[in-house]
């Protein structure tokens, strides 16, 4: 599946569906993991990932740095935040 590329400034503006299937605790579990590398990746090496997640319209592709995480966002640089529900996949 073909993810439409956006710009992390635009993430804001976005319509997000009000039903999101439930992801697996081990799903959960492998996004928090990569999460924190791409925190750490960012914050030590200024390297960029690639974040798939979903919105009302479908997949979405934003390629930033993640700044924070807590409990049920990401925050990105800028100040930008995003919910962990609709994050599909982190890539490096």
């Amino acid at each position: 599946m073909k993810a439409m590329l956006i710009e992390k400034e635009q993430i804001n503006d976005l319509v997000y569906p009000s039903q999101v299937t439930e992801k697996s605790r081990d799903l959960k579990t492998e996004l928090m993991e990569k999460c924190s590398k791409a925190l750490s990746l960012g914050n030590l090496h200024k390297v960029k990932c690639s974040i798939l997640f979903r919105d009302a319209d479908g997949l979405k592709k934003v390629n930033t740095t993640i700044w924070g995480i807590l409990e049920d966002h990401i925050v990105l640089k800028g100040g930008v935040n995003l919910n962990l529900r609709y994050v599909e996949d982190i890539v490096f």
